[in-house]
């Protein structure tokens, strides 16, 4: 018994390693075995052709793309095509059966609304027809009763102008009275409004005379809130940790260019701007930098027109290794952890304390 259960996990036990050595070779794959890209292109008078291809795992896995449009993308691994552009998905027997059923489906149950939307239209205009009558029936009786009510207005101003007729001539000294006293009153309601509105005039000043002294406050705390953020930000650039925290950053992001800069650059240009002083100053920054592009880039001068025509190629590799070192180094180190919490304004203040 003993014998078949020590079987059995060794069997489990070599299993577990296979896996993990497998699991390591595909880790080892990923981290250094590089990334191969190449890119060339054309240029004429009239067109862009530009080809781009990735390569990994000794071209086991490839992408390759053109332009231009339409274009073309596709993606290989050994000799199956995974992904192309050009290439339309065929639907298969059975999608084509149920979109079919779909569209029997679809069109059975259009009929019958439209069916049910037949019998209802004639329901519906006798409804119509019963609801207009009412509506014109609601609208005489409406005509009749403002009539009446205008009518009724047209007396009652008649009854009330032969009313006052009547009260002018009985008792004429009692108006004149009323007429003296309404012009007092008068002229002490626009005293009042001119007087309120001089009191809301003044306010407004007295307003805004406060609102320039806040203005003016507060600027002031903001040019002394930016001194103080100045100063100390140049005492935290020229503080130790900081310059080595810069130092790091420069080593690794000069590393990375190197893993990922094209190993080779080959470039022959005709160019010309239409300007010959244009194209003098271009040609000059090219000689110098002559000692770093070499014969690679190759520009023939054209002085009286304005071209743009050539062919380029550039190739090169990225691994995954070097990213991944120098994103674990910039991610633990202490001086850049310690930059950082100066820099954020939250923690600046426990810094303080």
């Amino acid at each position: 018994m003993l014998h078949i259960i020590l079987t059995i996990l060794k069997i489990i036990g070599i299993l577990l390693a296979v896996i993990l050595a497998l699991v390591l070779l595909c880790i080892c794959f990923v981290l250094f075995v590089p990334v191969r890209y190449r890119i060339d292109g054309q240029k004429d008078e009239n067109q862009i052709f530009i080809r781009a291809q990735v390569d990994w795992l000794f071209r086991l896995f490839r992408i390759k793309a053109q332009y231009p449009e339409p274009g073309q993308i596709t993606v290989k691994i050994f000799c199956f095509t995974l992904y192309d552009s050009k290439k339309e998905p065929k639907p298969k027997k059975e999608r084509k059966k149920k979109i079919k059923k779909k569209i029997k489906k679809n069109q059975a149950e259009k009929g019958s609304r439209r069916a049910e939307k037949g019998t209802e239209t004639e329901g519906q205009k006798e409804l119509k027809k019963g609801k207009e009558a009412e509506r014109q029936k609601e609208t005489e009786e409406q005509k009749e009763t403002e009539e009446q009510k205008e009518t009724r207005k047209e007396k009652m101003s008649e009854k009330q102008m032969s009313a006052k007729e009547t009260g002018q001539k009985e008792n004429p000294k009692i108006e004149t009275a009323g007429e003296t006293d309404e012009r007092d009153n008068n002229k002490e309601s626009r005293l009042q409004k001119f007087l309120s509105a001089i009191k809301e005039i003044i306010a407004k000043i007295l307003r805004t005379l406060k609102n320039i002294k806040y203005t003016i406050r507060r600027l002031c705390d903001k040019i002394k809130e930016i001194r103080q953020n100045i100063n100390y930000y140049t005492e935290v650039f020229k503080e130790e940790e900081t310059k080595k925290a810069f130092a790091l950053c420069k080593e690794q992001l000069w590393k990375i260019w190197k893993n990922i800069r094209p190993s080779k650059c080959i470039a022959k240009l005709k160019l010309g701007t239409g300007e010959p002083d244009a194209t003098g100053y271009i040609l000059a920054i090219h000689g110098m930098l002559y000692p770093l592009l070499g014969n690679n880039v190759i520009i023939e001068p054209d002085f009286e027109n304005q071209v743009l025509e050539g062919t380029f190629f550039i190739k090169g590799r990225v691994t995954a290794f070097v990213l991944l070192r120098a994103a674990i180094k910039i991610y633990f180190d202490k001086n850049i952890r310690y930059f950082l919490k100066r820099f954020k304004r939250e923690e600046i203040k426990h810094v303080r304390e």
